[in-house]
């Protein structure tokens, strides 16, 4: 028997979080299960598209300036 224990929560970073938090906002009365399901993963998929951007924007200004020296 194994000694390690695996666990999983949930929200796993901060897309999820996010797009919980943005479901959580949205009107649901009336929306169907299938509904919520596209209304949380479109907002997760913004997200993560948005902090991808971010985050390589942050990168390319960090990186020093190259200049060509002639």
């Amino acid at each position: 028997m194994s000694d390690s224990v695996n666990l999983s929560t949930f929200p796993r970073n901060e897309d999820e979080a996010l797009a919980l938090l943005y479901t959580q906002n949205q009107d649901l009365k009336g929306k169907s299960v299938q509904e919520i399901a596209e209304i949380y993963y479109n907002a997760y998929f913004e997200f993560r598209y948005k902090t991808r951007e971010i985050e390589q924007s942050a990168r390319d200004k960090s990186r020093p300036a190259q200049t060509i020296m002639g």
